[in-house]
């Protein structure tokens, strides 16, 4: 029997995603979920300050630290992969900046589901839940995946903003 080829390009077969594309997919994601969260403000990469702040429909807000597979600047290093050093420079940076957040802010990091933050992200997965800092993978489709180390805020039935766990005890 032969197998009928796959609709979807392969995921090496499609660009290397930058910040903005990670932040872009991770935003699409919370705003697809059953209780959508708001965009609140993101910065490109030539600016400071948080890579994605958003508000859930219960007013809690979260702070999402993203980083890219390749940089978008009009450089050398346009469309290839970063180093091993590099990306682990940038996760030690994302974890950095999602700890400074406000503590009233959910904190996040948004990486590429790709071998090398899966290596550095890996090592320190559970460091991450214990800080409640929430890990997105974002493949280059587009797909995201959560850590679940949030304890996310949803509406219960009657309208009043709890968490999970509070939900089920």
């Amino acid at each position: 029997m032969r197998l009928k080829p796959d609709s979807q390009p392969s995921e090496a077969a499609l660009p290397m995603l930058t910040e903005f594309q990670v932040v872009k997919f991770v935003l699409a994601y919370l705003q697809g979920q059953e209780q959508p969260w708001s965009y609140g403000s993101s910065c490109n990469e030539k600016q400071k300050g948080d890579d994605l702040r958003v508000e859930s429909k219960c007013g809690r807000h979260a702070s999402i630290e993203a980083k890219g597979e390749t940089t978008s600047k009009d450089t050398s290093r346009k469309g290839k992969e970063f180093s091993a050093s590099q990306v682990r420079c940038h996760v030690a940076v994302a974890v950095y900046k999602a700890m400074i957040t406000d503590p009233f802010y959910l904190k996040a990091i948004a990486v590429p589901d790709n071998k090398l933050h899966r290596r550095y992200v890996g090592k320190i997965l559970d460091q991450l839940e214990l800080l409640k800092i929430e890990v997105f993978w974002v493949k280059r489709n587009g797909e995201v995946r959560v850590s679940d180390h949030w304890n996310w805020p949803v509406e219960d039935l009657f309208g009043n903003c709890k968490t999970i766990s509070e939900l089920n005890p």
